[in-house]
């Protein structure tokens, strides 16, 4: 019995490219989140801290690079926390959505989030909504919250 050639098969140029995002371990995808809401979604904060350091030069740029540095292993100890393998992705759009929001108008209306804030935004009717829309507040959603959560 003579065995029949077995077809070879190449592999088309596509199959080389891994379609979708890349496979990324859960630390590194917790800490892009923690850099993402520590260094972007803070960069009013980070302006106040500069404008308010009572140091100069080397001082203060290193006051700043501390600053940056605890709150994003903040962030990053507080997702190594809540984040699992299974509700990462909820968690951070939950995270980008609530932090992109509150940044913009932390960073463009001045509001400092509290709790009357807070009650004052569950109590806020159709009409003062309208009157908060901008583009400014189109464009920050759509580089700063959208496109965080848009997939490719």
């Amino acid at each position: 019995m003579t065995q029949q050639p077995q077809p070879h098969h190449t592999p088309s140029i596509f199959s080389r490219f891994r379609w979708g995002a890349p496979s990324i371990s859960l630390l590194k995808f917790n800490l892009l989140l923690a850099v993402w809401l520590g260094v972007v979604l803070n960069y009013g904060f980070y302006e106040k801290i500069h404008q308010f350091t009572p140091y100069q030069g080397v001082k203060a740029t290193g006051l700043l690079i501390a600053t940056v540095l605890v709150i994003v292993a903040a962030y990053h100890l507080l997702l190594q926390w809540l984040n699992w393998r299974w509700n990462a992705k909820i968690m951070a759009s939950i995270f980008i959505v609530v932090g992109g929001f509150s940044a913009y108008f932390v960073n463009s209306l001045g509001v400092v989030i509290t709790p009357d804030q807070i009650q004052n935004m569950l109590q806020t009717d159709v009409r003062e909504v309208r009157d908060l829309w901008s583009i400014r507040l189109i464009i920050w959603s759509t580089l700063l919250v959208i496109a965080p959560l848009s997939p490719k």
